[in-house]
């Protein structure tokens, strides 16, 4: 049996999920000069792991809230999935986004910057896990 859902923690996460979604964006058209500030890359990864872990915490909380114990990161939003709270290959794409946030704060002194920077620019997965867990957050309110 589920734990009661923490809506209001959800709809705090989705609100930081928003605004770093809309810096992320903001990066995205970044010229070269600012791409060559020494800060621009660790800013841009830290923005990118927090948009990640932001969306694991709400598939925690929300699976938490249906299901008690959950699986590890990649398994929960395969689990969110199967539960149709989003679709199966959205649940791999955003398993793939978890990997990622993983090589981030793992491997960060062998990080290719291109690769960084094109995922930048390819953030419509977490935007569309936003869309999706708006929808539930704001149903249960």
């Amino acid at each position: 049996m589920g734990r009661p859902v923490d809506v209001d923690r959800i709809q705090r996460l989705l609100g930081v999920l928003a605004e770093t979604l809309d810096r992320l964006d903001a990066e995205a058209e970044a010229g070269p000069d600012r791409r060559r500030d020494p800060l621009w890359l660790p800013g841009v990864e830290h923005l990118l792991v927090v948009a990640i872990q932001a969306c694991v915490d709400v598939a925690r909380l929300m699976a938490e809230g249906a299901h008690g114990e959950v699986p590890g990161d990649e398994e929960l939003m395969r689990l969110l999935a199967r539960e149709h709270v989003i679709s199966e290959g959205f649940g791999e794409l955003l398993a793939r986004a978890v990997r990622f946030r993983d090589i981030l704060l793992t491997a960060y002194d062998t990080v290719d910057a291109d690769i960084v920077g094109g995922r930048v620019h390819n953030i419509g997965d977490l935007r569309e896990f936003w869309f999706a867990a708006s929808r539930y957050a704001y149903g249960l309110s």
